[in-house]
């Protein structure tokens, strides 16, 4: 579910895995190509930081398109970091791809941790926030819960939470941070840089609620 490339060699060893059927395979694998070249440039991690060194050149080698549109997009923007004000290189970004992605491993961590498959048709929502945001989706995490799951995976490059509805095995709710909460700027409420999380509930099939 997260894929061998977001980590160095040395951290790639007991990744959760599910079966997929090809197309989502596919699709889920179309979102990493992208994801596993950019996501270093925003993280917080020591792994990113390396990744960005070490990873991420040889995979811009090989996509010279996405290479062209980084550098054409980028710029320099100032934060404060720390209670300093610094300047920070910033590159284009599409976060349709990365809530996309959390789409999928919501659905597969459902599997590996509770054995239940979240039915085609029914709601699955991802959404980027801020911490400013996160307090309605915390409190829904806070709820009793059927079951709960509190993991970290590669050493802290990839964290999460999930509960499990008491009254439905497939309404779930999570929290991911990657790379130490990924850094994004260009939020109209919030100008300057700030660290976001993923948050994905899996809901409702559709003619499933009750009146």
């Amino acid at each position: 579910m997260f894929a061998r490339e977001f980590f160095p060699d040395s951290k790639r060893g007991q990744l959760p895995i599910v079966p997929a059927c090809e197309a989502c395979n596919n699709a889920k694998s179309a979102l990493e190509h992208y994801l596993t070249a950019v996501l270093p440039f925003g993280g917080r991690h020591p792994d990113s930081h390396a990744m960005l060194r070490e990873a991420v050149p040889r995979r811009l080698a090989r996509n010279r398109k996405l290479h062209r549109e980084l550098v054409a997009g980028s710029m320099s923007l100032a934060g404060d970091e720390k209670g300093q004000r610094v300047e920070s290189l910033v590159v284009p970004f599409d976060s349709n791809k990365y809530v996309k992605l959390f789409n999928y491993i919501a659905r597969g961590l459902t599997a590996y941790h509770w054995q239940v498959v979240v039915p085609v048709g029914h709601e699955v929502e991802a959404v980027l926030l801020n911490p400013v945001y996160e307090p309605h989706y915390r409190r829904l995490l806070s709820l009793p819960a059927g079951a709960r799951v509190d993991e970290s995976v590669g050493d802290g490059a990839f964290v999460y939470r999930g509960a499990q509805a008491i009254d439905g095995p497939a309404l779930t709710i999570w929290w991911f941070q990657t790379f130490g909460g990924l850094v994004m700027a260009g939020d109209n409420h919030l100008p300057e840089p700030h660290a976001y999380t993923v948050w994905v509930t899996t809901g409702w099939g559709h003619g499933d609620r009750e009146p």
